[in-house]
C-alpha cells in the first residue's frame, strides 16, 4: 500500500511526464515534451537532445497547425502528425483545458501510439487533480476569509477612535489577505498622514486622493487603472504597491495600501470590497455616534447654562438694595467664570464718581469703597458685551475716564464685562483667568449675564446713608465734577466760562449769586462760576476784597 501511495502521489505531482520521457527514450532517438504558452512552447522534459533554451519561440503555432482541432468527444484524445524542420514528427495529447506536444526525431511506431492514450489518461488525472487542489485551496482561503469577516463584523461596529480603528483594520488585513507590505493613510480633508503600517512616501493629493466622492472598492495599481488613479498618483505607486482600498466615512477617509509578491485571486479582491464597505459603514456610524454625543453634551451644557442664567436673573431681580445687588453680581460672576480673583467698579453719584466697590480673592470678599474716577463714561452706538484688559484701556480713554484703567488689581484681570444704562457705563465686573481644569460658562453666556445684571441695576436704589460701600465721600471730586459741568453748560450756550476765587469766609451777596451758575464754599476757598459776558463782574468781585478772576483761554 505504501508503494502504491508513493506511485500515485508521484503521478499526481506531475511524475507522469517523467514516465513518458523515460518510455520514449528507450524507443526514440530524441524528443522533448512541451506545453503551449502563447505562441511559444515551454519545454518540460527532453531526452537524447541538448537544450539551449526552455522555450521554442513561435513553435506552438507551427505544431498546432499540423493537427485538426475538432471538439473533444471524450475526456482526452491523442493524434500524431509530421512536421517540417528540426522535429519531423509530433504527438499531441489533449484534454479539457490542457494540451501537451511531444516532438520526436523519428516517426512514432504503432506500439508507441498504442501506449499514448494511457499516458494521456494519466495526464488527464494529473490535470484534474491540479484543478481540484486549486479549487480546494481557493475554498480554504475563502472559508478563512468568511471566518475573518465574521470576526470583523463582531467588532468593527464597536465605538472606537480613529487611531484604534486604524490598528484594528491593520490586524484584519494582515491576518486575512497576507500582504507583504501594508500602510494606512488618514485623510482629514486637508492633509494625508500615516495612521498605521510602514512608513511610505506620501502620494500627491491628486487623482483618487482629490475626489470628493469615493467608493470603498479596491483599485489595482496597474496600467488599466491609470486614469482612475490619476497619472501622477499611478507613477508614484506603481513600483511599490499592488492595490489601494479607499474607505470613506464621516469627516475623514482612510486609504489602505497593499503589496503582494504574487497577486491574489479574485476572491481576495471581493473580500477587500466587502471589508471596505463594512469599514466605511462603521466609520460613518462612528462619526454619527460622536456627533450625537457632542450634540447631547452641548444640549446638556446649554440646559445647565440656561438654568444658571434663570437662577441668576431671579437672584438679581430679588435685590432692591443696589449695594446688595452689586455684591450679588460680583459673587455670581466669580462663580460662573471660576475666577480666583474678581472686582467690581460702580458709578455712585453721592461719592462723586466711580468707586472700586468690592473685590474677591480666593473666595474672600473685601469691600473697598475707594474713589476710582469721574465723570460718567458715555458710549454711543454699538457696545461690546465684554472686552480684554488692553481693549478696556482704549475704551476708558475714549470715554474720557482713563482713571478706570488704574483701579487696584485690574492689571491681574483677564476679561471685563460692562454694565450699561443706555449710553452710560454704570458699572463693570472684571474677572481673572479661570482655574485650570475647571468648567466655566462660555463668553456669550457671561455677556448675557452682564446684560441681565444691567437691567437689574436700573431697578434698584442705593441704601440711604450708604456711600461707596459705606466708606468714603469724595467732596473734592464732587466739587470738580460740578465745576466742570457748569463750565460745559456755559460753553454749550456760546459763552466763555470765568472762575472767581475768593477768601474762604467771604460773604457772597444775592446780587453776586445772581451772576453765578455755581457757588462752592470750602474751608480753603470760595469759588464762583460765571461767564465773561456778565455785567460789572470786576465791580461786584473787586480784587481789593481778595477776589481773583480766571477767564478761559487767558
Amino acid at each position: 500500500m505504501k508503494d502504491l501511495f508513493e506511485k500515485t502521489n508521484f503521478l499526481l505531482d506531475g511524475g507522469v511526464l517523467v514516465l513518458l520521457s523515460e518510455y520514449l527514450a528507450d524507443r526514440i532517438s530524441r524528443g522533448l515534451i512541451a506545453r503551449p504558452e502563447g505562441n511559444d512552447l515551454a519545454v518540460l522534459d527532453a531526452f537524447g537532445t541538448p537544450m539551449n533554451s526552455l522555450f521554442l519561440e513561435g513553435a506552438a503555432g507551427i505544431a498546432g497547425s499540423a493537427f485538426p482541432s475538432p471538439p473533444l468527444r471524450t475526456s482526452f484524445d491523442v493524434f500524431s502528425a509530421p512536421l517540417s524542420g528540426e522535429w519531423p514528427w509530433a504527438v499531441r495529447l489533449r484534454g479539457m483545458g490542457w494540451c501537451f506536444f511531444v516532438l520526436l526525431g523519428d516517426e512514432p511506431t504503432p506500439e508507441i501510439m498504442e501506449e499514448m492514450p494511457s499516458f494521456a489518461g494519466l495526464i488527464n488525472l494529473w490535470q484534474l487533480h491540479q484543478k481540484t487542489a486549486g479549487v480546494e485551496e481557493r475554498l480554504s482561503r475563502l472559508a478563512y476569509m468568511v471566518l475573518a469577516t465574521k470576526n470583523t463584523l463582531a467588532s468593527v461596529f464597536e465605538p472606537m477612535g480613529v487611531n484604534y480603528f486604524g490598528a484594528f483594520l491593520h490586524d484584519v488585513v494582515q491576518e486575512s489577505l497576507f500582504p507583504s507590505r501594508f500602510s494606512l493613510l488618514l485623510d482629514d480633508g486637508e492633509t494625508l498622514s500615516l495612521l498605521e503600517g510602514e512608513e511610505m512616501l506620501l502620494p500627491p493629493r491628486k487623482g483618487i486622493f482629490a475626489r470628493d466622492i469615493l467608493s470603498p472598492v479596491p483599485v489595482r495599481v496597474e496600467p488599466q487603472q491609470r486614469e482612475l488613479l490619476g497619472d501622477s498618483v499611478f507613477d508614484s505607486l506603481a513600483d511599490d504597491w499592488s492595490a489601494v482600498l479607499p474607505i470613506p466615512g464621516g469627516a475623514f477617509r482612510l486609504f489602505c495600501f497593499l503589496k503582494w509578491e504574487k497577486i491574489p485571486g479574485e476572491e481576495a479582491f471581493n473580500f477587500m470590497e466587502l471589508l471596505g464597505n463594512v469599514a466605511s459603514k462603521a466609520l460613518s456610524l462612528g462619526s454619527l455616534r460622536e456627533e450625537r454625543e457632542r450634540n447631547i453634551s452641548e444640549l446638556t451644557r446649554r440646559a445647565f447654562l440656561l438654568n444658571a442664567l434663570h437662577e441668576a436673573a431671579l437672584n438679581f431681580m430679588e435685590q432692591t438694595s443696589k449695594e446688595d445687588l452689586l455684591l450679588q453680581i460680583l459673587d455670581i460672576f466669580t462663580e460662573m467664570a471660576q475666577a480666583p480673583r474678581s472686582l467690581l467698579v460702580a458709578w455712585q453719584p453721592a461719592a462723586g464718581g466711580y468707586v472700586h466697590f468690592a473685590s474677591k480673592r480666593e473666595g474672600l470678599l473685601e469691600k473697598k469703597g475707594t474713589f476710582a474716577g469721574f465723570p460718567v463714561g458715555l458710549l454711543e452706538g454699538e457696545r461690546q458685551g465684554s472686552f480684554s484688559l488692553e481693549e478696556s484701556k482704549r475704551l476708558f480713554a475714549f470715554m474720557e475716564v482713563p482713571a478706570l484703567s488704574s483701579v487696584e488689581g485690574l492689571d491681574a484681570m483677564n476679561r471685563i464685562f460692562p454694565l450699561w444704562d443706555g449710553d452710560r457705563l454704570t458699572a463693570f465686573v472684571a474677572v481673572s483667568a479661570p482655574l485650570a481644569g475647571t468648567a466655566t460658562m462660555d463668553l456669550p453666556t457671561l455677556e448675557i449675564l452682564a446684560r441681565t445684571a444691567s437691567v437689574a441695576l436700573r431697578k434698584s436704589e442705593w441704601d440711604s446713608g450708604h456711600l461707596a460701600a459705606g466708606k468714603y465721600l469724595n467732596l473734592a471730586a464732587l466739587a470738580d465734577w460740578e465745576t466742570t459741568r457748569a463750565r460745559d453748560e456755559i460753553r454749550a450756550e456760546g459763552g466763555v466760562p470765568v472762575v472767581l476765587n475768593g477768601p474762604a469766609g467771604i460773604n457772597v451777596s444775592s446780587e453776586q449769586e445772581r451772576l453765578c451758575r455755581l457757588v462752592i464754599r470750602s474751608e480753603c476757598v470760595t469759588r464762583c462760576i460765571s461767564e465773561s459776558g456778565a455785567p460789572d463782574l470786576e465791580v461786584l468781585f473787586p480784587p481789593a476784597e481778595g477776589w481773583t478772576m480766571e477767564k478761559e483761554g487767558i
